[in-house]
């Protein structure tokens, strides 16, 4: 439990901050070894939205190739969405390195995105 107190305390000392997922609340229940954390909510991470976009972008080329239709760009990774998304963790990483914070476990799955 200490090791997600920690966590939840490195949250609370982000609040406010941009580009950082929002802690709303938490509790520990110690004696049940429990803790109930209510986040901001993220609408998809990283590795969801490029499996999505992959997903589309092999959609459209079996489309394509069974009917002889010319290839879209539909799910296609174009430079607009790598300029944004990158842009985006970037300014993340940075905000929690601007408090001293070095994350330990960077990985799609743990970039989510907020409308």
């Amino acid at each position: 439990i200490d090791g997600f107190m920690d966590e939840i305390r490195l949250l609370q000392g982000l609040r406010g901050r941009d580009n950082i997922i929002q802690l709303i609340d938490a509790e520990s229940c110690r004696s049940e070894g429990l803790i109930y954390v209510l986040l901001e909510y993220g609408e998809i991470d990283l590795a969801r939205l490029l499996s999505k976009r992959e997903k589309q972008r092999v959609a459209v080329e079996a489309k394509a190739a069974a009917g002889g239709a010319r290839k879209g760009g539909a799910g296609v990774i174009d430079d607009n969405f790598l300029r944004l998304y990158f842009e985006q963790m970037v300014e993340a990483v940075g905000t929690i390195h601007e408090s001293k914070i070095v994350h330990s476990d960077l990985k799609p799955a743990n970039f989510l995105f907020v409308e």
